[in-house]
């Protein structure tokens, strides 16, 4: 397709975006097409669909820009590259962070997932699924099956939100992936950990059940600029420093400086002494009652 004429790769794809749209969504439906040089654009029931071709990483501002231009409540931005730094961008607007995990892109409400791009297995088309963790995903589904995917995600958001907020009752929704509920908290305040900036990383292992209370993981630079590795956990794991030295190596990063942050109740001194013992050792970080981390 680079190879060809300016008109007819326009064209070309036109008819991709509109394949794309057509497989995710189901069904066809009248459309509007739009002008977006080096891709494709258009607008299908008041959503923004924009298919990025060229300088990938620089389309979600002018994404973003034409879908305001056109009236648009969603935007849907398709890209074969830059995808983790698009998302990354993306949160900053969006209801639900995105993020790519081992692989995966997934996205989350103060650390829980509330949906997830998978593959039918038959045709082979990505399609977003919400619900928290594959069972409530199935029943969401079964239930509100006829529900346009947008509108979807926006229920399950508008029914965790208020209990992944610091201070809420305690709910099911906020007993769930605590830990993540941890690391977004220091994503969105790296100074808490004298960081500059932190970003969601990959796991040693992949998290096979949204349920299971596992370590999460999260890069960045301290303030002086040093590479630092933070592993967030919850309960009382006699594992988590051998998995967090293994999630420091397994980004690559063995000279980073490792930060464990617990919940106080959580760090028995087993756990401080292993992280003391590490060939490089780690800072443990414990949260107090009234939320201070020290």
């Amino acid at each position: 397709m680079p190879g060809a004429d300016p008109a007819r790769r326009s064209q070309l794809l036109g008819l991709k975006l509109n394949t794309l749209v057509r497989d995710h969504l189901g069904s066809d439906a009248p459309t509007t097409p739009g002008v977006w040089p080096g891709g494709a654009a258009l607008v299908r029931d008041g959503v923004a669909w924009v298919l990025a071709e060229d300088d990938s990483q620089r389309a979600l501002g002018r994404a973003l820009a034409w879908a305001r231009q056109q009236g648009a409540t969603e935007l849907h931005l398709l890209a074969e590259e830059h995808a983790g730094l698009l998302a990354r961008r993306a949160e900053y607007f969006a209801g639900a962070v995105p993020l790519v995990e081992r692989g995966v892109l997934i996205g989350e409400v103060e650390g829980l997932e509330v949906c997830r791009a998978s593959r039918d297995a038959s045709t082979g088309v990505c399609r977003l699924e919400v619900g928290v963790g594959a069972h409530d995903r199935e029943a969401f589904q079964m239930v509100h099956g006829d529900v346009p995917t947008p509108d979807a995600l926006r229920m399950v958001i508008d029914a965790v939100k208020p209990h992944r907020r610091p201070g809420a009752e305690p709910h099911p929704l906020n007993r769930l992936g605590a830990e993540r509920a941890i690391r977004a908290q220091f994503v969105r305040n790296p100074s808490l950990v004298g960081a500059r900036l932190l970003a969601p990383a990959d796991p040693p292992i992949t998290r096979t059940n949204v349920k299971d209370t596992v370590p999460c993981v999260a890069a960045g630079e301290t303030v002086s600029g040093e590479p630092v590795v933070v592993v967030c956990s919850t309960g009382i794991d006699l594992d988590v420093v051998p998995w967090a030295a293994d999630a420091r190596s397994a980004l690559g990063r063995d000279d980073a400086r490792l930060v464990l942050a617990l919940p106080a109740r959580d760090g028995a001194a087993v756990t401080l002494a292993l992280a003391a013992s590490l060939r490089r050792p780690a800072v443990v970080l414990l949260r107090q009652d009234d939320g201070v981390w020290q």
